[in-house]
């Protein structure tokens, strides 16, 4: 094995991020199509709004980046940003093709503590358009999907609960709807697992004849 260290793992994972940001920023410029409008279905509205769970939402990044800066190996690391990569693609994709906005009426009017706060800047930073699948729900489980796939049993459901916690929240903060948060699970596990199960079959040896 290969061993990789932290000066090898930062490069991967702030390219990984700056491919994210101009993506994610970019494409609302400029949808091949008219975006659609969507609104909350009559699961959503089940859904209470839960202002602490925006803490939970936000921890999406880290777990994230502990994936790249926890990559035991450089095969490891390529293989990760790889399965981040491909992933990405595949939201940048439908946010291109298949465009939709929100006008969800923000939960939090006034600003009077820390936690609204936190809400109010990542709902101006998080723009209303990009909602299915939610990008949020692919990310935080493609990780894990494919770790579980690829033999990292312990490590893999570790950041399973993290990735679907983060995925209720996307609920409770009112930032996706219902359908967001199901395709964004089922993107994840067929892209994590393919992933996980072609990285983990052993390199076919030459065969040498005598």
């Amino acid at each position: 094995m290969e061993p990789v260290t932290l000066r090898q793992k930062i490069p991967a994972l702030v390219a990984f991020w700056v491919i994210q940001a101009l993506t994610y920023f970019l494409i609302p410029m400029k949808f091949a199509f008219e975006p659609t409008l969507v609104s909350y279905t009559r699961i959503d509205q089940a859904i209470p709004f839960v202002l602490w769970t925006i803490v939970v939402y936000a921890t999406f990044y880290a777990q994230v980046s502990l994936m790249f800066l926890l990559a035991e190996s450089r095969k490891a690391l390529r293989e990760i940003f790889a399965v981040y990569f491909w992933g990405g693609c595949l939201l940048s994709a439908f946010y291109f093709l298949m465009p939709t906005v929100h006008d969800y009426p923000v939960p939090v009017q006034g600003c009077c503590g820390v936690l609204e706060w936190i809400f109010l800047k990542i709902r101006h930073i998080d723009v209303a358009a990009n909602q299915f699948p939610s990008g949020h729900t692919l990310l935080s489980l493609i990780g894990p999907f494919y770790m579980l796939a690829s033999g990292r049993k312990m490590k893999g459901w570790l950041f399973l609960i993290w990735g679907l916690a983060i995925t209720a929240s996307t609920l409770t903060v009112k930032q996706h709807n219902a359908y967001d948060a199901v395709a964004g699970i089922s993107f994840a596990w067929v892209f994590g697992y393919v992933f996980g199960r072609y990285f983990s079959k052993p390199a076919v040896q030459p065969v040498v004849s005598k």
